[in-house]
C-alpha cells in the first residue's frame, strides 16, 4: 500500500468508519428504548442516549430529549419528569446556552422539591451554580453551592461532599475570599485523602497552588504544584 495513501487511509477512512458504527450502535440503542415495557423505562433509556450524544451528536440529542421530555409528561411520572427537565438543562450547559439551562434546570428542582428527594434536589442545586457562575451572578452560584453541601453533609454523601467544596472554593476565589476558600479546597482534599480518591486529590492541589498563586504566596503555590507531579 502507498505510503500516503495509507496514512490517509488512518486519519479520514477509520474515523468515519468508527463514527458510522457508532451511529448504528445509537440507532438500534434509540429503537430498543422506543421498545421498553413502560413509559419509564423507555424515558430512562432515551435520556441515557441524550447523555451520550450530546457532545458530538447535539442535534440528535435535543430531538431524543424533547422526545423523552413528551413520553414522560403523557406518563405523569414526576420523577421522569424532573430527570427530563435535568437532561434538557444539562444539554443546554453543553451548548453554552446557560439561561435556558437555567429554566430547565428550575423546573427539575421544583418538582424534585416536591417530592422531597433529597439526592436529586441536591444535584440540581449544583448544577443551578454551576450555570448561575457560567452567566456571572456569583452570588447566586455560591448560594446554591451552599445548598447542596447542607445536603450532602445530611446525607453523609462524602464523595458529593468534596465535589461540592471544590466548588465552593473556586466560587469563594472568584469572589476573592481567598482564606475561606483555602479552608474548603483543605477539608475537601482531607475527605479525599481518607476516600483514596486520588484525581481528586491531584484537583485540590491545583486548585491549592492556583489560589496561592493569585496571592503572590509563590512558593506556596510551588509545594502544591509539586504534589500534583508526585
Amino acid at each position: 500500500m502507498n505510503k500516503k495513501f495509507a496514512i490517509f487511509y488512518l486519519l479520514i477512512v477509520i474515523p468515519l468508519l468508527i463514527f458510522s458504527q457508532s451511529n448504528e450502535v445509537i440507532d438500534s440503542i434509540y429503537l430498543n428504548a422506543l421498545n421498553a415495557k413502560n413509559d419509564s423505562l423507555k424515558v430512562i433509556q432515551l435520556n441515557d442516549i441524550v447523555w451520550e450524544t450530546m457532545f458530538n451528536e447535539q442535534g440528535k440529542a435535543l430531538k431524543i430529549a424533547k422526545e423523552a421530555l413528551k413520553i414522560a409528561k403523557k406518563s405523569n411520572n414526576p420523577y421522569i419528569i424532573s430527570d427530563s427537565y435535568n437532561t434538557l438543562g444539562a444539554y443546554y450547559t453543553i451548548i453554552s446556552d446557560f439561561y435556558t439551562s437555567i429554566k430547565y434546570h428550575e423546573k427539575a428542582l421544583s418538582i424534585r422539591l416536591k417530592l422531597k428527594d433529597k439526592l436529586a434536589i441536591m444535584k440540581s442545586y449544583n448544577n443551578l451554580g454551576s450555570a448561575k457562575k457560567e452567566i456571572g451572578n456569583h452570588q447566586e452560584e455560591i448560594d446554591y453551592y451552599f445548598k447542596a453541601l447542607n445536603i450532602t453533609e445530611e446525607l453523609k454523601d462524602t464523595i458529593s461532599q468534596t465535589k461540592i467544596e471544590m466548588n465552593i472554593a473556586d466560587a469563594l476565589i472568584r469572589q476573592q475570599q481567598f482564606e475561606e476558600a483555602e479552608k474548603y479546597f483543605i477539608h475537601a482534599l482531607e475527605l479525599l485523602q481518607i476516600l483514596g480518591d486520588v484525581n481528586g486529590q491531584i484537583s485540590c492541589y491545583i486548585g491549592l497552588g492556583n489560589l496561592h498563586h493569585n496571592t503572590g504566596k509563590f512558593n506556596r503555590s510551588i509545594e502544591y504544584f509539586i504534589k500534583v507531579e508526585k
